[in-house]
Formats: structure tokens, C-alpha cells, sequence
């Protein structure tokens, strides 16, 4: 539920991948459905990537809101390494009390599950959700020396040439890697895939005109768009970004398919007492509704959503089951 410049608040349903993400839960209701005897001390969110990325700054943003709201200290907790798989397997063994939440991210609970078999965790059966926290929309971006000004120009092109264009990533198995591959198996389209050891070496290429086109998210984008050096075609989020209004949804482009966002949300332990569960889901929407935490994630091109434990569940299962297609597909494998 996201706060309006009229000071009113309306019910809001973000349709992600399938799932519906509702928050219009009141504190007061909030309070009134969930023990109060939870939580006694403080308690803390491993977040499984180095300090300094957007998973991090949104963990930091809701611990913060998190201690207003639980009348407890929030800490969180860096445990990077393994692609983010290092941390999410420490909090699944940690004690099923509510005490110990991990950040939860379309890498670590979307792709890995299919990309890294060996995985020191079952994203679905070690951990019980908590709520659906934020979103970061993607763009799909050319460098403006490209021909194409639409994204139906850019398929007439593709298909055209199959082979001939190109898209960037930063790496294999990386979202940006996916995106394109979903993009390619939702369009049906040949287009080639060049990966980089990272995402300023893509994106320098891309200004240059060597690779035709990638995706991205919004926020890593914006400055090089609004200085006309990349050219936006299509947002993949079911309704336009604030920050690029005037750039069509992959759905009102005939593509409602490719939806493709980095989101986060917020998982417990399997195990965990379920008024646990959902005293910390409500403290969540909760704090999903402070203006101050809205405006930090927006600066930072996110959007905060919000959820019940179980429309977070649906969101994971069909993220699963999406990038699994796609990488088997693919054929996509990482050393």
C-alpha cells in the first residue's frame, strides 16, 4: 500500500509473475492480530551479499522500520560469498524462532535454485516466507546510434537478421543474462548473447555501439538515458516507471510475458511458529507503508510492495519455475 500526494491511502494490487501483493493492513489491526509476546530482544536479517548494494541498502531500510515498529533493535548482518548462497544456507540452519530473517532476492530464491545445483539450501522447504518487500524495475536500453526508436523496430530488425544482433550481459547467469534469454524465448527471437566480467565493461560497449542492446535495471540506467546516450524501449514491470513515463510496459508492447524485475523480500526459518510469521509479516507491510522508507527505496528506483507470507510463497514458486525454463532451455551453465 503506497501512500498518495493526497495524503489518502487506497488498497494496491502489483500483479509480479503471476502473484498479487496486497498491503492494507492498519497497525492498529496489525497489533490486534498478532501476539504480543514476540519479539523479547533484538533480532536480525542476514543479508548474503557484501555491504553497499541494493539488497543491502533495502535490509537496512527495513531494519530500520522494523525497530520502530517491534520495539526491538534490528541488526543486519553481512555473510557474502557463493553468489549470495553462503549466507541464505546459514540462516535456513539458524534456530525456527523468528529471531534470525534472511534477505531473500530473485537471484538467491528465482535463479539459483535451477543454476546452482549444489545449493546448501531448498528455497521453498527451508524457509518459510515472511512478506514480498520491494521491486526494481528493468529497462531494455540500445545505445541512440541504433536505427530501431521502437521496440517493434527492434524485433523487425532482430528477425530481419536472426543472428545479427546482439544483447550484453554482465556475466553468464547473471539477470541481465536472463532477461535477454527470456526475452528472446517469449519473442521468439536469435539473438546473440555477449557476456562481459561485469556490468561497466557491458555498458561501455553498449554506449559505443559494439553490442545493439541489454537489459537493466532503471536506476543503473537513468543518467545515461536522460543524457540521451541509451535509448529506452520498454519497462519489463506490469505498469510504466514514474522515473521514465513516457516508456511502454513489455505488456503494452504485445509482451505481457516478459515481466522481469530484481526484487527482495524477507524469510524465516522453516520451523517457525506461525503467529511468529505473522506478527513479523504485518510489522513488514507495516513499514512498507512509512513514507520516509517509500521515498529512501524510491530515490533508489526501488518500490516498495509488501505482502502476506503467502502471496510471497506463490511469488518464489512461480519465479522457480519460470527461470527454470528459461536456463534449461538455454542451456545455460556457470563453472
Amino acid at each position: 500500500m503506497i501512500r498518495h500526494r493526497n495524503g489518502f491511502r487506497r488498497r494496491t494490487v502489483l500483479h509480479l509473475g503471476g502473484a498479487a501483493f496486497v498491503a492494507a493492513l492498519t497497525p492498529e489491526l496489525a497489533r490486534a492480530q498478532a501476539g504480543t509476546e514476540f519479539p523479547e530482544h533484538s533480532l536480525r536479517i542476514i543479508v548474503p551479499i557484501a555491504p553497499g548494494g541494493s539488497v543491502d541498502l533495502t535490509a537496512r531500510l527495513v531494519a530500520e522500520g522494523l525497530s520502530r515498529v517491534l520495539g526491538q533493535s534490528v541488526v543486519v548482518e553481512n555473510m557474502p560469498g557463493g553468489g549470495g548462497t553462503v549466507g541464505t544456507g546459514y540462516a535456513a540452519h539458524e534456530p525456527a524462532d523468528g529471531y534470525t530473517m534472511v534477505m531473500g532476492s530473485s537471484s538467491t530464491f528465482g535463479v539459483n535454485p535451477s543454476l546452482m545445483p549444489d545449493l546448501p539450501y531448498d528455497a521453498l522447504v527451508d524457509f518459510e516466507p515472511i512478506s514480498f518487500v520491494s521491486y526494481a524495475p528493468n529497462v531494455l536500453i540500445v545505445p541512440a546510434s541504433l536505427e530501431a526508436q521502437t521496440i517493434g523496430e527492434l524485433i523487425d530488425m532482430a528477425r530481419a537478421d536472426p543472428g545479427g544482433l546482439t544483447f550484453a550481459s554482465s556475466g553468464v547467469g547473471g539477470s541481465p543474462h536472463l532477461a535477454g534469454e527470456l526475452f528472446k524465448h517469449v519473442v521468439g527471437l536469435d539473438i546473440l548473447h555477449i557476456p562481459y566480467s561485469g556490468s561497466g565493461q557491458s555498458m561501455a560497449d553498449l554506449l559505443s555501439g559494439r553490442v545493439d542492446m541489454s537489459f537493466a535495471t532503471v536506476i543503473a540506467a537513468r543518467e545515461q538515458i536522460e543524457a540521451g546516450a541509451l535509448r529506452p524501449l520498454a519497462v519489463t514491470t506490469p505498469v510504466r516507471v514514474s522515473s521514465l513515463p513516457d516508456v511502454p510496459t513489455m505488456a503494452e508492447s504485445g509482451y505481457p510475458d516478459v515481466q522481469i524485475t530484481a526484487w527482495n523480500g524477507l524469510l524465516v526459518p522453516a520451523g517457525t511458529p506461525p503467529e511468529v510469521i505473522e506478527r513479523l509479516s504485518l510489522a513488514v507491510q507495516e513499514v512498507m507503508q512509512m513514507p520516509d522508507i517509500i521515498a529512501a527505496l524510491e530515490r533508489e528506483g526501488s518500490t516498495p510492495v509488501g505482502s502476506t507470507p503467502e502471496e510471497f510463497r506463490t511469488h518464489i514458486a512461480h519465479e522457480i519455475e519460470k527461470w527454470a525454463a528459461i536456463i534449461q532451455e538455454a542451456n545455460i551453465t556457470i563453472e
